[in-house]
């Protein structure tokens, strides 16, 4: 009798058991197919700016990896659970013929590399406001005419004709355009891909979102959308009709591919970080040393025995800041400074004192974040004059 009421008590307990597993798989938050069959990733809370009205059941990744910083370690999620392969864009379309009415780049790949703190155009610099929220601000070259554009955290700024484009969240989120003059607001990128880092290129976006690492390519309207790159990518630069990346699935090596995903070819065979390309020229960090090469990947030549961490080239000279340890290896730990020198590594000057890092250029104005004031935004001319906050 004891045996018979124990196996029924058994029974009635995996029944039980059953049963709430059976209600734990509909609660909400959970990975759970969707109608498609995909997977639904939980990414945890992904709240938009307030007062903002784009779709909130989107969450973006949780701890999503910054890829704009050299600071930028190799462990992040692989796989945003979506299940579903990317679209590839079909080049005999001509989807990469350069678009005459927007040639060139929305931004420098300096400036972009270094969050895109900060754009030039014309006569008008557009940039990021720390004492505001984060917002996005245009001025003068000479500072006057401060104009507030909007109400939203705002980085990776790109302008292209008469729009800005840039990302809404401090980490991934959508790319959002406005009006010059701070109208007409849309979200351009596709609901369900945030983003880590884009760049504006004849006309089309280039992009990273945090889940796959894949570069991605898109329309300024963002209805054409599609992958060129899949493989995992640290960081990229464009340079006419090439990509330049560092290849995170293979020791961070620097490879290039044409924008309409052909001649993907390895250029050399050093961990890399620091990567810059500036006119038929790549700069890069390897064992902490600072090297150049040519874009085909020969004459690779050492500029200085500096392990240079966050840089930005501009106008024949290196703006950069330096550091003890290999940004890949997790350690920042910038030297206090902020230098410039030669394209070939003659002439090095101090410009400020300072742990710097997020070096953007603009014009004749250097405009950067520091580590020791609260990430605050400071600005230097690129002679070294003009040292001062650029919200005060």
């Amino acid at each position: 009798m004891k045996i018979r009421i124990t196996a029924l008590a058994l029974a009635v307990i995996v029944l039980f058991s059953l049963s709430a597993c059976a209600k734990q798989e509909d609660q909400p938050g959970e990975n759970r197919p969707r109608e498609n069959g995909t997977a639904s990733p939980s990414f945890g809370d992904a709240a938009p700016p307030s007062g903002e009205s784009f779709d909130t059941n989107i969450p973006a990744p949780a701890n999503t990896p910054d890829i704009n910083t050299p600071a930028f370690e190799e462990e992040y999620p692989r796989d945003m659970g979506t299940g579903e392969e990317p679209t590839a864009y079909d080049s005999t379309e001509n989807q990469y013929e350069p678009n005459v009415e927007y040639p060139g780049l929305g931004n420098t790949n300096g400036n972009i590399r270094n969050r895109g703190l900060a754009a030039i155009q014309n006569d008008w610099i557009y940039f990021q406001n720390d004492n505001d929220k984060n917002s996005l601000y245009k001025m003068r070259l000479d500072g006057s005419d401060r104009t507030k554009l909007n109400d939203e955290y705002s980085r990776n700024i790109n302008i292209i004709g008469d729009w800005i484009f840039y990302i809404n969240k401090i980490s991934a989120s959508q790319i959002v355009k406005i009006r010059t003059d701070g109208t007409d607001r849309q979200i351009v990128s596709p609901p369900d891909n945030w983003v880590n880092q884009f760049i504006i290129s004849d006309g089309g976006i280039y992009y990273i979102t945090p889940g796959d690492l894949y570069v991605y390519r898109m329309s300024l309207d963002g209805n054409q959308h599609g992958v060129i790159l899949l493989d995992t990518v640290n960081n990229f630069n464009i340079e006419g009709d090439v990509i330049y990346y560092t290849r995170w699935s293979d020791s961070n090596k620097i490879y290039s591919i044409h924008k309409n995903g052909s001649s993907n070819t390895q250029l050399n065979t050093d961990r890399s970080s620091a990567m810059s390309v500036d006119d038929n020229w790549i700069y890069f960090s390897a064992d902490l040393n600072f090297y150049k090469m040519r874009i085909d990947g020969t004459e690779t030549t050492k500029l200085t025995n500096d392990n240079l961490i966050s840089i930005n080239i501009s106008d024949d000279w290196i703006y950069y800041t330096a550091g003890s340890t290999q940004a890949w290896a997790g350690g920042y730990n910038p030297d206090k400074g902020l230098y410039k020198m030669r394209l070939d590594g003659s002439e090095k000057t101090m410009l400020c004192d300072g742990s710097v890092r997020y070096i953007n250029v603009v014009g004749d104005l250097i405009i950067f974040e520091t580590f020791t004031d609260d990430w605050t935004l400071y600005k230097v001319n690129t002679d070294g004059t003009n040292y001062g906050l650029l919200n005060p």
